[in-house]
């Protein structure tokens, strides 16, 4: 009679031994995943304060010279509230003494056309119209009086580089030929070499977008490939707007 109470009371000892034995793997998976938990918010701690330390609070527009020193209207490029800070180059007044040195030169802002204006301007020279397409433009003139004579334009616009705005601008002669081309702020991580004298240079003294081509006129830069290829497509547009406002003047 007592055998089997004996093989009642080892099974049940077994079947306690395996739920203690769950149980204490429960507990280690428990305590393993609470581990791996501390660590992540750990990491997206570190995280965060490196992004803080990399990235500083947004800087200010970037605008034209004051007006009481070089004579231009202050006129700020918009910026996308999402976009992050810039690396900030160049700004538009040292660029207009650079190509316009004559004490008497003046930049005067020129109020947005109609956007099919733009668009019959570059499709005239086979260029794509991009989304959101909306260039700032200045006649640079010999003083501030009525019918000056025009000494070149001044544009800025902005492109994408493979995530993230670029914002430039270009120095026209009066009758569209190329000045110079400069980068205002520049806000990929990788590709800044677009910012080099010898690659901007290549710009200078090329009119019209016919002689502003990526790859044939404009050489690229191993590592900015996306940079190189949407300034220089940015450049054939203000090449192209220039024209159109040479023709007219």
């Amino acid at each position: 009679m007592h055998i089997p109470l004996k093989k009642h009371s080892l099974a049940l000892a077994l079947s306690l031994a395996a739920a203690s034995s769950q149980a204490q793997t429960d507990a280690q998976w428990q305590a393993q995943i609470e581990q791996l938990r501390a660590q992540l918010q750990q990491m997206q701690q570190e995280l965060q304060a490196l992004k803080q330390a990399t990235w500083p609070a947004a800087t200010a527009s970037p605008t034209l010279a004051n007006p009481a020193v070089s004579g231009v209207s202050a006129q700020p490029l918009a910026m996308p509230a999402a976009s992050v800070a810039a690396a900030t180059f160049a700004d538009l007044g040292t660029l207009q003494k650079t190509w316009w040195p004559q004490a008497e030169a003046m930049a005067v802002p020129l109020a947005p056309p109609p956007p099919q204006r733009w668009a019959e301007a570059l499709r005239a020279q086979d260029l794509r119209v991009p989304k959101g397409f909306a260039p700032q433009l200045w006649r640079v003139q010999a003083g501030g009086a009525a019918g000056a004579q025009a000494l070149g334009w001044l544009a800025s616009d902005r492109v994408v580089g493979k995530y993230d705005w670029i914002d430039f601008a270009a120095g026209f002669a009066a009758d569209g030929t190329v000045l110079g081309m400069d980068v205002l702020a520049y806000r990929e991580s990788h590709g800044a070499e677009v910012r080099q004298a010898p690659w901007r240079a290549q710009f200078k003294g090329r009119k019209g977008p016919q002689a502003l081509r990526f790859a044939d006129d404009i050489r690229n830069v191993s590592g900015a490939t996306l940079s190189c290829q949407h300034l220089t497509e940015g450049v054939q547009r203000l090449s192209a707007l220039v024209l159109s406002l040479a023709s007219a003047h």
